[in-house]
C-alpha cells in the first residue's frame, strides 16, 4: 500500500539541527497514551454503553460517572485539570482577535495552512488508508473550519462548552485511527512513524496558529506580540486538550517559529496524494456561483501562491496565475482594515458579525451538520 517513498529527511535535518532534530523524530513514534487507553477501554463496552458513558463524561463531568473505566477517568483527569500557564483574561483576548479577523481566517486556512497540512506526505496517509481522499475533501474542510470556530469562540475552551467536548472528540477520533490502523496490517510503522504521531498534531496545531498568524501578515494584518501570544496560548491549551504532549506545546513566538521549521526540516517533499488533496479544495462547494466565477479560481491561485511561495505551490500543483498584481493592492486596504478593527469597537464587531456569518455559510455549504466520533467496536 505504501510506494518507496522518501516520506521524510532525517539526514538533512539533523544536519541543521543536530540532537534537537533526533529528539524530534522520536514524537514520530508516540501517540497519545491517555487517549489510547481510552479508546481500548471503549472497545470493550457496547456500543450504546460507551457513548452513554462518554457522553456523561463529556456532558457531566467525572464526578457524574464514579464507575467509569480507569482510563477514562485517568483522560477526564488530566482533562478537567487546568495548567497554571492558562490565563483566561489572555485566552479570551486570543478568542477575540481571532473572531475579529474570522473573515480572513478561513482563507487563509482554505489557501495556507490546510496545504501546508496535506505537504506532508506520511501525515496525509492516514487519509489515504481510509479512502475518498478527495470526495471526502469538503467535509474535512468543513469540519476543521468549525473546529477552529468552536475552539476560537469566547469562552469557547472552558469545561463544558461546544468547544472543549470538540477538541476532547477530535482527540479520541484521532487515538481511534490509531488503534484500527495499527492492528491493520497495512501500516508500516519503521517507514512511516506511528499514525497521527505527536509530530503530525503539533504540526496542524502550529498551523492553525503561528500558521494563521503568518497568512494574515502576509496579506497586511498586524499584530502586537501580546496579541500573537494570547492567541499562542489560547492553541496551546486546545493542544493540551487535544492530546498533544507538552513538550510541544508552544506559548511565545520565537518557539512557534523554531518548531515549525525543525517539524517542516524532517518532512519529505510533497507526493501525488498531497497534490491530490490540494487539488481538492480548488473544487469545494461555494455559495452562489462562486465556484463558476474564473475571476474566483485566478484569486485564489494567486493569494495561495502568495502565501506559500511559488516552490512550494508548484510542488502542490498549484496552478500560475495573471493576477500576482492583486496582492499588492490587497495589503494595504487590509492593513487600514486591521487597525480600524483594533481601535473602533463598531468596526471590529461589525468584522465578527460578518466573519462568524461567512464562517458558518462556508460549513453549511461544505458539509450537512456536525459529525459524531466513531466509537471503537469491539
Amino acid at each position: 500500500m505504501f510506494e518507496n517513498y522518501n516520506y521524510y529527511r532525517f539526514e538533512a535535518a539533523y544536519q541543521q539541527y543536530g540532537i534537537r532534530a533526533s529528539r524530534c523524530k522520536e514524537f514520530l513514534f508516540k501517540g497519545d497514551p491517555l487517549a489510547d487507553a481510552t479508546v481500548a477501554a471503549l472497545s470493550k463496552l457496547s456500543c450504546g454503553k460507551a457513548t452513554k458513558v462518554l457522553n456523561q463524561l463529556l456532558n457531566e463531568g467525572s464526578a457524574a460517572v464514579p464507575d467509569a473505566p480507569e482510563a477514562l477517568r485517568e483522560l477526564f483527569a488530566q482533562l478537567e485539570t487546568v495548567p497554571l500557564w492558562v490565563d483566561w483574561e489572555r485566552v479570551d483576548r486570543g478568542s477575540q482577535m481571532v473572531m475579529q479577523l474570522s473573515l480572513l481566517i478561513n482563507p487563509v486556512l482554505t489557501l495556507y495552512s490546510v496545504p501546508l497540512m496535506y505537504a506532508s506526505p506520511a501525515g496525509t496517509k492516514p487519509l489515504v488508508y481510509t479512502g475518498n481522499l478527495v470526495q471526502r475533501a469538503p467535509r474535512r474542510m468543513g469540519e476543521t473550519s468549525r473546529f477552529v470556530r468552536l475552539t476560537c469562540q469566547p469562552g469557547g475552551l472552558k469545561r463544558f462548552s461546544e468547544g472543549f467536548k470538540l477538541n476532547v472528540k477530535v482527540r479520541l477520533m484521532h487515538a481511534q485511527v490509531r488503534r484500527l490502523l495499527l492492528s491493520s496490517g497495512q501500516w508500516n510503522t519503521e517507514t512511516l512513524g506511528i499514525p497521527v504521531n505527536q509530530c503530525h498534531m503539533a504540526w496542524t496545531l502550529l498551523l492553525l496558529s503561528m500558521g494563521v498568524i503568518q497568512g494574515l501578515r502576509q496579506l497586511g494584518i498586524n499584530f502586537t506580540q501580546d496579541e500573537v501570544e494570547s492567541i499562542l496560548l489560547l492553541w496551546a491549551y486546545s493542544g493540551y486538550i487535544s492530546g498533544v504532549d507538552s513538550e510541544l506545546l508552544c506559548m511565545s513566538e520565537t518557539q512557534a517559529q523554531r518548531l515549525m521549521l525543525l517539524l517542516g526540516a524532517q518532512e519529505g517533499a510533497p507526493n501525488e496524494d498531497s497534490r491530490n488533496l490540494v487539488q481538492s479544495l480548488r473544487t469545494l462547494p461555494l455559495p452562489g456561483q462562486l465556484h463558476e466565477e474564473a475571476w474566483f479560481a485566478e484569486l485564489a491561485s494567486t493569494l495561495s501562491r502568495s502565501l506559500l511561495g511559488d516552490h512550494l505551490a508548484d510542488a502542490l500543483g498549484i496552478p500560475p496565475s495573471a493576477w500576482t498584481w492583486s496582492v499588492p493592492l490587497i495589503r494595504p486596504f487590509l492593513s487600514m482594515f486591521s487597525e480600524a478593527q483594533r481601535h473602533i469597537p463598531e468596526v471590529a464587531d461589525l468584522a465578527v458579525d460578518w466573519g462568524i456569518t461567512t464562517w458558518e455559510t462556508l460549513e453549511n455549504n461544505l458539509f450537512a451538520g456536525p459529525g459524531e466520533i466513531k466509537l471503537p467496536s469491539r
